[in-house]
């Protein structure tokens, strides 16, 4: 079965969401945009402003990855 046609690109349906939100019994996130290649979530960008410092964006990505990590290591529920 093939899921994407990598030889005739226009047989497949392209999609982009903007501010999707993704839930799941321990985490809960918006993605700035998702691209979905026939229905399948397979891009995914976090835009920042330009006025602000990179350092600030890296240090915001490290903390969301780590609550990510300890999240599913200790598979609490997520908070409503």
């Amino acid at each position: 079965m093939k899921v994407i046609d990598w030889n005739e690109p226009n047989n497949n349906d392209f999609f982009l969401a903007s501010q999707f939100w993704i839930s799941g019994d321990i985490y809960r996130c918006r993605a700035d945009l998702v691209g979905f290649i026939n229905g399948l979530p397979l891009i995914f960008i976090e835009l920042k402003v330009t006025h602000k410092r990179l350092e600030t964006a890296y240090t915001f990505l490290l903390q969301s990855s780590a609550l990510y990590c300890d999240l599913r290591q200790n598979r609490k529920p997520m908070k409503p």
